[in-house]
């Protein structure tokens, strides 16, 4: 988010129901299986969805 927003002032308030979710879900997620058996192709990783929904969405939103 800093390098897209680098003049961004980023401040948090963790809500405590939804973090002891989070909380609870594994740190890593193994999607050998899907991918061998039902032939599971994400069409997103981490940087894509990043570059591609997350930072339009919120230039858009904050937009000037």
């Amino acid at each position: 988010m800093r390098e897209a927003f680098p003049q961004a002032q980023i401040t948090t308030k963790v809500d405590e129901k939804r973090q002891g979710i989070v909380d609870s879900w594994p740190a890593e997620v193994d999607d050998t299986a899907a991918r061998r058996d039902w032939g599971f192709a994400p069409r997103y990783d981490l940087t894509r969805a990043f570059c591609e929904y997350l930072i339009p969405t919120i230039r858009q939103r904050y937009a000037r």
